[in-house]
């Protein structure tokens, strides 16, 4: 626990020390976003893909390790890997493709990924969010940086698809599709973000996010017979077997929709100014946020192993909503109180989720919770 607490403090100190980066830019609002040179986001995250890189544990990560060294496969097999019903052949073709051309050692591995998965997260919030260093924060304080321990094939694809936003703010329907398209040969959850695409861009509280939110309430209210219809889909694919009820998981936990709700909210209260604005990339901030409630709300009557899963691909850009929707109300003791009360609930919540998460890696051994 000592090493993720640390991160948390070197995103803190480096706020603190780079405070004279800072370019700041008064809002209509009176609020002031500001922005950092790309060099301060990537030194920041790097503290983060050390740690990350160098454990030889935590969660699912032997399980990783042991795919790797499992691996025996040569690069002539990489197209037959990838013509496959393999689950995740795109994962594997780059795994083999590492191992013959890189390294075989799984902490080159683990480090390259980690690498790739941290500097995609920070130049995200470097490039797009009016405040970087809150946006890591709540990256941390939210749990969403132990996808870079646990679940990292997914997690893979959500980067993958946080550099391609740009894609999505200009609508390139055509080079988003065909990622996904790819990015599915690594993970088969990133086709959420196919329809997800047309939504995220839609006009916030408009007439279809509206009908959206109808039928993913309506989808809770029959979850059963969603899931029998979803696992009999993935009967036909690479993860047949899978199942959306399982016996003994009890669904994503109603606090997890209730933290994942707060941007969203706060949206609401604002809304007229977030419509007068009328600004793209606002837009699909809000729409996230919207969506990763609903899915997690939907996770609550399914299951939290596989439903629990996709809303990480919007709360990636969750994130960036609160100190963009914090930032627009007019009233500075507002949006004092409304940034100290995130930093003061986002700390409580992340006890509660992270507590128990201990760590383990070559330099330090075994450091249990605290």
């Amino acid at each position: 626990m000592i090493i993720y607490i640390s991160m948390i403090l070197w995103v803190i100190l480096m706020r603190v020390l780079c405070s004279g980066e800072m370019k700041y830019s008064t809002l209509p609002s009176g609020g002031r976003s500001y922005k950092i040179r790309p060099a301060v986001a990537y030194i920041t995250v790097a503290y983060i893909i050390f740690w990350v890189g160098m454990r030889s544990g935590v969660a699912d990560t032997g399980a990783y390790i042991d795919s790797f060294e499992g691996y025996q496969q040569s690069l002539a097999d990489i197209p037959s890997i990838l013509v496959s019903n393999a689950k995740g052949q795109a994962w594997i073709a780059l795994t083999v493709f590492f191992k013959n051309c890189i390294s075989t050692n799984y902490h080159a591995w683990l480090m390259v990924l980690a690498i790739f998965m941290g500097v995609s997260v920070a130049h995200c919030y470097q490039r797009y969010s009016e405040a970087f260093f809150f946006c890591m924060l709540i990256f941390i304080l939210n749990g969403d940086f132990t996808w870079m321990l646990n679940g990292m094939r997914q997690f893979f694809c959500v980067c993958a698809l946080m550099l391609a936003l740009p894609w999505l703010i200009e609508g390139k329907t055509k080079h988003y599709m065909l990622l996904i398209a790819a990015l599915s040969l690594v993970h088969f959850t990133v086709w959420l973000m196919a329809p997800l695409y047309f939504i995220l861009r839609l006009k916030p509280w408009s007439k279809p996010i509206w009908l959206a939110m109808f039928g993913v309430v309506c989808a809770c209210y029959t979850a059963s017979s969603v899931a029998s219809f979803t696992e009999e889909a993935l009967q036909s694919t690479s993860y047949a077997g899978a199942t959306v009820f399982n016996e003994g998981d009890d669904g994503v936990h109603p606090l997890r929709v209730l933290v994942a709700a707060v941007p969203a909210c706060l949206a609401w209260v604002i809304r007229k100014r977030i419509a007068a604005e009328n600004n793209t990339l606002l837009n699909i901030c809000v729409n996230a946020s919207l969506f990763s409630a609903l899915l997690y709300l939907f996770g609550v009557f399914t299951s939290g192993i596989l439903m629990g899963r996709l809303p990480i691909y919007c709360e990636v850009f969750a994130t960036m909503t609160l100190p963009v929707v914090i930032l627009r109300f007019k009233n500075r003791t507002y949006r004092s109180l409304l940034f100290s009360g995130c930093l003061l609930f986002y700390t409580l919540y992340y006890y509660a989720n992270v507590g128990s998460l201990y760590y383990v890696s070559d330099i330090t051994g075994f450091l249990p919770p605290l």
